[in-house]
C-alpha cells in the first residue's frame, strides 16, 4: 500500500493545488515543505495514522450527496482487504452513472485509491 507522500509526489501542480483547496490549507503545508509539516495526517498511539478531522469536516462539506455516500459505505464497510466495487455499486443504490462519475471524483481528490 502506498503512502500518502508516494501518492502526493506523483501529483501534478494542478493536482496538488486542488488537493489543498479541498482541505482548505495551502500547496506548501499539503506537500510537507511549510513549517507545519502536512497537516492531513495527526500521530496516533503506536504509530497509527488518523485524517486531521477538522480538514476532514471541510472536505466532507466539499463533496455533492453521491459522493459522500460511497465514501460514506466505503469507510462504514471498510476492511483490511478493501471493498469490491460491484458490492459497493450494489449498496450504494446509486445508477450506474452517477456510481462511477462519483468514484471519479474521490479518485480524482485521492479520497480513494485503488489497488
Amino acid at each position: 500500500m502506498k503512502k500518502l507522500q508516494q501518492v502526493l509526489a506523483g501529483c501534478t501542480e494542478h493536482q496538488l493545488e486542488q488537493l489543498a483547496r479541498l482541505w482548505s490549507i495551502s500547496k506548501e503545508q499539503l506537500d510537507g515543505t511549510g513549517s507545519t509539516g502536512a497537516p492531513l495526517v495527526s500521530g496516533q498511539p503506536r504509530g497509527v495514522l488518523a485524517l486531521d478531522s477538522i480538514g476532514a469536516r471541510f472536505v466532507w462539506e466539499h463533496l455533492p450527496e453521491d459522493e459522500r455516500k460511497v465514501l460514506y459505505n466505503i469507510l462504514h464497510l471498510s476492511s483490511p482487504n478493501g471493498i469490491a466495487s460491484e458490492v459497493l455499486a450494489r449498496i450504494t443504490r446509486l445508477p450506474e452513472a452517477r456510481y462511477d462519475a462519483a468514484l471519479h471524483t474521490l479518485k480524482q481528490y485521492l479520497l480513494l485509491l485503488e489497488e
